[in-house]
């Protein structure tokens, strides 16, 4: 024992007390607050909201490892404050102990910034109003290294920081993959959208042209955000909760599961003061409260937002914020609970059961990692997010006996049968109108290459044929239009698209050009806003395009998610006035039918350098398709030759 004692005192006595260089401080101090990508994006986004921005978009290179990079429209940084911004202990929110108490604002510590530039390469252009330009700077160690330098910006603040972790080869090594990383990032968004739905928040990856998550902002409800961010699987089995209580003075807020939705691991939002953070206590209490509702091993998915009290919180208890400790805590405790019994009471008389579909083997629809257990080959898993590109996913299509093989296809299923006899009509048309045998070289063929802009050679079986993708996804666009009326997804524009502007620029264009003569320009792009909004509640409910005093509000989806070229946009507006017969029924839908099949063709062919590429996936494999028989007498689909007429030249040869 002496032994030990001794050897433990001379191992205590051999270095002595001594004080750490800055350079180890600051990375021991940015370690406790970066943990991994997804911590710092959170510090950034806080610093996003703080700022007053209304609109937010993160791009991620890598998982964020590579690079990470947070673009707002909030109020900027100051020219004279870029050479202390990233210095530690530097903040605009907190000037003493005292305010604390009151603090509004996500950080106070200013350290976010500081933290990042210790590990990784930071750089910031910001622009602040009533500045004529914006400031490039560049960062290292929390010092100034480049900068500020005058550039062209917008009003708000762009943070970047690359080679996250460069001079920490232990904690990089730690991290997980890119998707991983990737993964965490997402989820960080998802829940900053959800508690700040006036915001728009998006997130995609580096060089992707699609956003991975996208909220529209300008929402009210806390509902329209999780349907968009979460689904509707999610959404519709969600409970809203809004209740208020002055012992203890708390605000509650927010969305629970009901019963007939569970996950095997719960997922908890917590906010309180606007502050994602992270209660055991509160956790614990969800769990308890649905342990009598849910199956053993089934938990729910729960997004609260308490506001309480400034004074009442201590929000300086955790390096990165994610805890905060507040006063009666045993009574908002009971108090959440019971406004969670509460609403789940009323919402959970009945359950909801999956049941077989008729024309449905119980093959079909075993899970898919079954039917390949059990089939012994590979069945591709559905994707709601993406295109299908396998024939062999459970799709609409298969739960309705159409067709025989003999007459040619399975019909696609409708979501919605339409009530007006008009459309019926019309749709009547398109199938009088089919040419079965074109319509199988068409959507069965294969994609050669292209000639012209509009000039594309398909393979279809032993068949060659030269066809106008224009033409034919002009009739595709049609018959969407009809097959989906009343029940169209929409693009939706947030600031509203100006209309009267680009009429008139577009007037006078023609003007310019000799096409018209003298004219009212801007009287003709009044009148012709006026009269569109005037029809906008019946284009709204049956087309999903929708105007307002403003301009275009949203219009539908009909080459996917990608959105049109609005250069088309005028002269879309200008034929909608003037070239639809709005006294006939009929007449005025398949008018509108084709102006809207016109714009959404002709705008994308503008917009897409891959638009033939969009139009041939447009129809190919499409089972509700028809192509009439002018497509083959007017030139759009012409054959050019076959295998059995190439044999017989070659065997002269």
């Amino acid at each position: 024992v002496c032994f030990g004692l001794h050897g433990l005192s001379s191992v205590m006595t051999t270095d002595r007390i001594q004080k750490l260089s800055e350079d180890v401080i600051n990375r021991i101090a940015a370690g406790e607050v970066v943990l991994r990508p997804a911590s710092a994006l959170k510090e950034l986004l806080e610093n996003s909201l703080d700022a007053q921005s209304t609109s937010i978009s993160v791009v991620v290179k890598q998982g964020g490892q590579k690079l990470l990079q947070i673009t707002d429209n909030g109020c900027g940084i100051r020219q004279e404050d870029l050479g202390i911004v990233c210095e530690r202990f530097t903040t605009s929110k907190l000037h003493k102990y005292d305010d604390l108490h009151k603090i509004s604002t996500f950080g106070f510590r200013g350290e976010a910034l500081a933290s990042v530039s210790h590990v990784a390469h930071l750089s910031i252009v910001t622009c602040c109003p009533p500045s004529d330009c914006a400031f490039s700077c560049r960062y290292r160690d929390g010092n100034l290294v480049e900068g500020p330098t005058p550039c062209a910006g917008r009003p708000g603040t762009t943070v970047a920081f690359e080679d996250l972790f460069f001079n920490m080869p232990a904690r990089q090594r730690a991290q997980g993959s890119p998707s991983e990383e990737y993964s965490k990032i997402l989820d960080v968004v998802q829940r900053y959208a959800l508690q700040n739905p006036l915001v728009q928040i998006s997130c995609k990856k580096f060089g992707s042209s699609v956003a991975d998550l996208r909220s529209h902002g300008g929402c009210t409800s806390t509902e329209q955000v999780a349907e968009t961010i979460f689904g509707p699987m999610l959404s519709r089995e969600l409970i809203s909760i809004h209740q208020c209580s002055d012992s203890p003075s708390v605000t509650l807020k927010g969305l629970v599961s009901n019963a007939n939705f569970s996950r095997q691991k719960l997922t908890l939002i917590l906010f309180i003061n606007n502050r994602l953070v992270e209660g055991a206590g509160l956790r614990k209490l969800v769990e308890d409260v649905y342990e009598e509702l849910l199956p053993r091993g089934q938990h729910p998915w729960v997004f609260l937002s308490l506001s309480l009290c400034g004074s009442n919180v201590d929000v300086n208890v955790h390096p990165t914020k994610k805890q905060v400790h507040f006063l009666e805590e045993e009574a908002i405790f009971q108090f959440v609970g019971d406004c969670i019994r509460s609403a789940l009471r009323g919402r959970n008389d009945s359950r909801s059961f999956a049941a077989p579909v008729p024309g449905l083997s119980a093959k079909r629809l075993m899970p898919a990692k079954q039917c390949e257990i059990s089939a012994k080959r590979k069945v591709p898993s559905s994707n709601p997010t993406r295109i299908r590109t396998d024939t062999r996913q459970l799709v609409l299509s298969g739960f309705r006996i159409g067709r025989d093989e003999a007459g040619g296809r399975n019909d696609q299923v409708h979501l919605q049968t339409p009530e007006l006899t008009s459309i019926n009509s019309l749709l009547k048309a398109v199938d009088e109108q089919d040419n079965p045998e074109l319509t199988k070289s068409l959507t069965q063929s294969v994609f050669v290459g292209a000639v012209s802009e509009d000039l594309a050679l398909l393979q279809s079986r032993s068949k060659l044929v030269l066809v106008n993708l224009e033409a034919v996804a002009l009739e595709v666009a049609y018959q969407f239009l009809l097959r989906n009326f009343g029940c169209h997804k929409a693009i939706v524009f947030s600031p509203p698209v100006s209309i009267v502007p680009l009429v008139v620029h577009y007037l006078k264009g023609q003007g310019a050009a000799g096409m018209i003569g003298n004219i009212d320009t801007q009287e003709i792009a009044d009148t012709a806003s006026a009269f569109l909004v005037s029809k906008s509640e019946m284009l709204s409910e049956y087309f999903g395009v929708s105007f307002c005093k403003e301009g275009l509000q949203r219009i539908p989806q009909v080459f996917g998610k990608a959105v049109p070229d609005l250069s088309a946009l005028p002269l879309f507006c200008l034929s909608l006035c003037t070239q639809i017969n709005w006294q006939e029924e009929q007449a005025c839908f398949e008018g509108l039918c084709r102006a809207l099949s016109h714009f959404f063709v002709s705008s994308t062919h503008r917009s897409s350098p891959n638009s033939l590429n969009v139009f041939f996936e447009s129809f190919h494999l499409c089972k509700s398709f028809r192509a009439p028989s002018r497509l083959s007498t007017d030139g759009s689909a012409i054959e050019l030759t076959r295998l059995e007429q190439l044999y017989r030249i070659f065997e002269r040869c």
